[in-house]
């Protein structure tokens, strides 16, 4: 159906033509007969990257919210989370997979903010960061984000169960934190601050273990 704008153009279609504005003209042009689903080589490993991507999270939504500095009422947490990980190199999951709601693990970005980042390094099977005095106030949030896997396989998609655990700050000082021995899947730590205008935190990814 077509309608006429404020200019006095034709706005939509007519059959099988389609009337547009274009520089002050009038425009027609007939519909496509057909629209071909693009399936190049590059588009499918985006496609597929973006199912365990999506599936990630999934499994994160609830901590995710609150971790991205940048999210606003036209930006969701959601929509930085999936910005941020597409820039990285795509993990491919099949859409059966994704149906199945299986996962891969991933060295996913999971917060973005101002406050300093934690210098995580991953020992035999804990993950852990020199805390620094100057970072840190009193009541600041320290959360540990795990995913774990089934399969001892990185490469073997499985269902996938996420947990975060908060510890409140009360007492800062300098000291190595170390986590508990870990299975098998990806972690990371993740320091948040709650201000009148919102959560502050650190930019981090997830390390696989």
């Amino acid at each position: 159906m077509a309608k006429v704008n404020d200019n006095g153009f034709l706005s939509g279609h007519i059959g099988q033509i389609v009337y547009r504005e274009l520089n002050g003209m009038q425009v027609a042009q007939a519909m496509p007969s057909q629209y071909h689903d693009a399936k190049s080589e590059a588009q499918l490993k985006q496609r597929s990257g973006m199912r365990n991507i999506l599936a990630t999270y999934r499994l994160l939504k609830a901590a995710i919210k609150e971790q991205f500095e940048e999210a606003t009422s036209m930006k969701r947490p959601y929509n930085c989370f999936v910005h941020h990980n597409l820039l990285l190199p795509a993990i491919e999951l099949s859409k059966k997979d994704y149906d199945m709601r299986l996962g891969l693990l991933a060295p996913y970005i999971v917060s973005h903010g101002s406050l300093p980042p934690l210098d995580i390094g991953v020992n035999n099977d804990t993950i852990q960061f020199q805390m620094k005095d100057e970072d840190w106030k009193p009541l600041d949030v320290l959360r540990l984000i795990r995913i774990e896997s089934k399969e001892s396989s990185a490469d073997t998609p499985t269902h996938l169960k996420a947990m975060v655990q908060d510890t409140i700050i009360n007492k800062v000082e300098n000291k190595i934190i170390v986590s508990t021995p870990l299975p098998h899947g990806a972690y990371t730590f993740v320091h948040l601050r709650q201000t009148r205008k919102g959560f502050l935190v650190s930019t981090q990814h997830l390390s696989i273990l």
